[in-house]
């Protein structure tokens, strides 16, 4: 009996613990992140209208896979081109926010 108690108690404890980890929110001031990720576009704007090969060392670093042109029919010739963007390379380190967080304290593994 003693022993289903103490595992109770535990697993208490542990919900207590990850109700008080869903509310622990980084402090982002969303208004510098937007200043930070519009000012990366600009660059990449004025990178890839005027430095081929920096342009094509930045789709190299952002594209997950390769870009693919469809011709579209019409009075002239157009191409439609689409790609898959790794999201996570794309804004790795624009927005000033640490990409992994330590695990709130409690939530270490007991060894």
């Amino acid at each position: 009996m003693g022993a289903l108690k103490a595992k109770q108690t535990r697993q208490q404890e542990l919900r207590q613990t990850i109700a008080s980890a869903d509310t622990i929110r980084p402090a982002v001031d969303r208004k510098a992140v937007e200043r930070q990720v519009r000012g990366r576009l600009t660059e990449w704007r004025s990178l890839l209208a005027s430095d081929g090969a920096a342009g094509r060392q930045l789709f190299r670093e952002v594209l997950a896979g390769p870009i693919r042109f469809t011709p579209e029919t019409g009075e002239t010739l157009v191409y439609r081109f689409e790609g898959e963007v790794a999201i996570g390379r794309l804004f790795s380190g624009v927005a000033g926010v640490a990409p992994f967080m330590a695990s709130p304290a409690g939530f270490e593994p007991a060894f």
